[in-house]
């Protein structure tokens, strides 16, 4: 059964489109936790891609990445400031390759 099950991020990866998005980590500016933005639409990373998002995406900052990713279908929530919540549609993403850190030195480099 566990060869059957594959992680978010390989699902991600498989029959998946792809697109420029951006990941925020605002939550210590009273912004929202990792929403993922998509021409304009913001999602909500599911657990697997959370942890993604977690390690590329500086607290405080926004990243721009090129990513490979699959909506689930489902819904999701993303922690904001003054303890509010937000319920967005549910994506399962990784990313290829990070355009934009955030900082003055960005260069466009592959995802760790």
């Amino acid at each position: 059964m566990a060869d059957q099950e594959q992680s978010a991020e390989d699902q991600a990866a498989t029959d998946s489109a792809k697109a420029t998005a951006t990941i925020a980590n605002l939550l210590p500016a009273d912004g929202c936790s990792y929403p993922v933005t998509i021409n304009g639409t913001d999602y909500a990373p599911n657990d697997g891609s959370l942890e993604v998002a977690h390690d590329h995406v500086p607290p405080g900052q926004t990243i721009t990445a090129r990513i490979s990713y699959r909506l689930t279908g489902g819904t999701a929530t993303v922690a904001c400031g003054f303890d509010r919540t937000v319920e967005l549609p549910e994506i399962a993403f990784r990313i290829i390759f990070v355009i934009d850190d955030g900082s003055q030195e960005s260069s466009g480099t592959p995802a760790r």
